[in-house]
């Protein structure tokens, strides 16, 4: 169950959250031991065997404005998953997350509304999306302004589909740093982006963190925790087995996991 309400306690509420997807699994089977399987059973011959693969489970946390929240965890540990609960674009098993209205989810790859309209259409549309909020003066103030933060140049008067990846990149980031809000959720956002663009992105988003109430950030650069975090949490075999302020400690333990110098 999920509620976009939060108590005066903490910003942020995950509590006993499970996440799990279902697998079909197809044997392979000779012409001879198919037929025998249909005549003995003609509705089972055609299902697939199911197993429940576990991405989350029973994972508990909370957060306070102010907070600066480090996911730490390898590759398909499940820190995209919790982020897309968090953002309301998966739906858990079980549990409940409470969370501000004003959330705001950027993940690695760029988003377009319609790949034929502008870049300065998509930026317009992306923004309403963004910023319900705002009135129609005030959105066409932060599009303008993102535009010129782009870079882009004449190339927001074309289509999207015309764009290369780092155009698109570009666009993406310039948009959804635009406005602070409650909850912040980044999770590898500079894919994508040449060097030079991802120099200005992480001031820009270093500015949208002090701005906005609570941040979570998904990364593999652990200066970056250090730099920017105050709490962490480590997600191992898809539990949450540490959650505190002592983010050496949290990447000591990963290390110790995994044998690797970084998370």
């Amino acid at each position: 169950m999920t509620s976009t309400t939060y108590s005066d306690r903490a910003l942020v509420e995950v509590k006993n959250l499970h996440v799990s997807y279902e697998q079909d699994h197809y044997q392979k089977a000779s012409l001879r031991d198919l037929f025998i399987k249909t005549v003995k059973s003609p509705v089972q011959s055609f299902l697939a065997k199911r197993s429940s693969q576990i991405v989350l489970d029973d994972i508990c946390f909370s957060l306070k404005k102010g907070d600066r929240l480090g996911i730490i965890g390898r590759n398909g540990a499940g820190k995209t998953t919790l982020c897309r609960c968090l953002a309301h674009m998966l739906t858990p098993q079980h549990g409940e997350i409470n969370v501000p209205e004003k959330t705001r989810a950027i993940f690695s790859h760029a988003n377009c509304v319609d790949p034929f309209l502008t870049g300065r259409e998509n930026a317009l549309l992306l923004g309403n999306y963004l910023y319900p909020w705002l009135k129609f003066k005030e959105l066409e103030e932060v599009i303008e302004e993102a535009c010129h933060f782009s870079g882009l140049g004449e190339a927001l008067e074309t289509p999207i589909y015309t764009y290369s990846l780092g155009m698109q990149t570009r666009l993406f980031l310039s948009v959804v740093t635009s406005v602070p809000c409650d909850l912040l959720i980044l999770d590898e956002v500079y894919d994508g982006a040449d060097e030079h663009f991802k120099a200005l992105a992480k001031e820009r988003i270093t500015q949208l963190i002090e701005r906005s109430g609570a941040v979570i950030l998904v990364s593999h650069n652990s200066e970056l925790f250090k730099k920017v975090c105050n709490k962490v949490i480590l997600i191992e075999d898809h539990k949450l087995i540490y959650e505190g302020s002592d983010i050496d400690h949290a990447l000591a333990l990963y290390r110790s996991f995994h044998g690797r110098k970084g998370p």
